[in-house]
């Protein structure tokens, strides 16, 4: 009757068909991958990304990076990646500056976490 923190089961994870070490080893490289994609629709897309940063949620990874076929930053459900091709081609971007445009376009100040 005292507590007044209440943690619920986490929900059901989706299943991984990509290693994630593969998304790691491209972003501590500053490493292109194309990837094959689908989205919540099934459509499927092939796409060359600047990979950046990985999220870790209750249930999904999400995968960070520059779409060229978007010219723009997207987050990618590392669930719903059918496969990776590693691409020998550095990005012409530093991590770094990447991850600085990523939280600019969130809305993330200096300040915040």
């Amino acid at each position: 009757e005292s507590q007044h923190l209440v943690v619920g089961p986490a929900a059901e994870v989706a299943d991984r068909k990509i290693d994630l070490w593969l998304f790691r080893r491209a972003i501590r490289a500053e490493t292109k991958l194309r990837i094959a994609y689908q989205d919540a629709a099934a459509k499927k897309t092939e796409r060359t990304i600047w990979p950046f940063q990985i999220g870790f949620f209750d249930s999904v990874r999400l995968l960070s990076a520059w779409c060229e076929s978007r010219n723009g930053i997207r987050h990618f459900r590392t669930d719903r990646i059918l496969g990776v091709e590693e691409l020998a081609e550095r990005y012409p971007k530093r991590r770094h500056a990447l991850v600085k445009a990523w939280r600019e376009l969130e809305g993330w100040t200096d300040e915040r976490p």
